[in-house]
């Protein structure tokens, strides 16, 4: 988050700054949030160059790459389900009876979105 605040904000906005500067910079940039975008922005979510990389590591000849296949289906499995009455009763259903790529297109169907309203820029101002 910060690498992408920095990148696209810092170069011109560090100057001038006082007190803390990624208190500063991250009020800056809430300033400069387009219309439309969600409040998320730029706290949670801003997009650039840096973002997180996951490195699995596992050694030749072992079942870890068979196992970390399952283990991404499950956690897909799992974020589809959370924050639903009887997840366990849920995610059991859904791996028994959903084909890999049947997956991506139930998630489409039945999620639902957890985001803030989006404001307006007259909405900001007040």
């Amino acid at each position: 988050m910060r690498k992408n605040l920095v990148e696209r904000y810092g170069h011109r906005y560090f100057r001038g700054l006082k007190g803390d500067p990624w208190a500063g910079l991250f009020s800056r940039a809430s300033d400069r949030r387009g219309a439309g975008e969600l409040e998320l922005v730029p706290y949670w979510v801003l997009s650039g160059s840096a973002h997180i990389e996951r490195h699995v590591p596992s050694l030749p000849l072992s079942r870890d790459r068979d196992r970390l296949e399952a283990l991404r289906r499950s956690l897909t499995m799992y974020r589809m389900v959370f924050g639903q009455n009887r997840q366990e009763d849920l995610l059991a259903y859904l791996m028994a009876n959903l084909a890999d790529d049947q997956v991506a297109g139930v998630m489409r169907e039945l999620c639902i979105s957890l985001e803030p309203p989006h404001r307006t820029n007259a909405e900001q101002t007040v």
